[in-house]
């Protein structure tokens, strides 16, 4: 299939303006770094995907049972935000979801002192006492439980270090987590 343009006209005569949506990946780590901290402010361009809203309403409900529908991400980021809340919840969501990757996250975060297991379709978070520690990571098919691990180990006593496998998948995204975790003023040595 092709395209042939045939006429370009400016329109000179009006002001266009587009409003673009946040990045959801920035939006989804803007939202945990916000909670961890208890900021109460307004957040500007969050992301307007189902992806975001989902996250902002499960770190804003206080329920102990949180649906999660088909987010992964989170899903993977409130594993961790909650352990390391030391709260009670239980995530839930459509079965497809928890046919992808998250059995690693949980094995982690319990090595860590977590009480996390998986039951059916679901996660269930019991109270643990999470410290940091050191990681050694097998290969996986997301970035986003060393993501998710990362936004948390500024809270652990000790800190965290981890030690990546020789091939890690989508390093951007693991760079964007550690780019925003230093502007908050995050020591990170590599």
């Amino acid at each position: 299939m092709s395209y042939v343009v045939l006429k370009y006209s400016p329109i000179s005569e009006y002001s266009l303006n587009f409003i673009v949506s946040g990045s959801k990946s920035i939006s989804q780590r803007a939202l945990i770094i916000n909670s961890l901290i208890d900021f109460k402010g307004r957040m500007i361009n969050l992301s307007n995907s189902e992806d975001t809203k989902i996250l902002n309403q499960c770190l804003s409900n206080y329920n102990s049972t949180l649906n999660v529908y088909n987010s992964g991400t989170s899903l993977r980021f409130l594993l961790s935000f909650f352990a390391l809340k030391n709260q009670e919840v239980t995530l839930f969501g459509d079965p497809y979801l928890f046919k992808r990757p998250i059995q690693l996250l949980i094995d982690y975060l319990n090595k860590l002192g977590a009480n996390i297991f998986k039951k059916g379709n679901k996660i269930v978070i019991k109270k643990g006492k999470l410290l940091g520690g050191v990681l050694v990571l097998k290969p996986m098919k997301t970035s986003q439980f060393i993501s998710s691990l990362l936004l948390i180990a500024p809270y652990l006593n000790g800190g965290i270090k981890l030690f990546f496998p020789q091939k890690t998948h989508s390093q951007s995204y693991i760079q964007m987590t550690v780019d925003m975790l230093n502007r908050c003023g995050v020591s990170i040595k590599k």
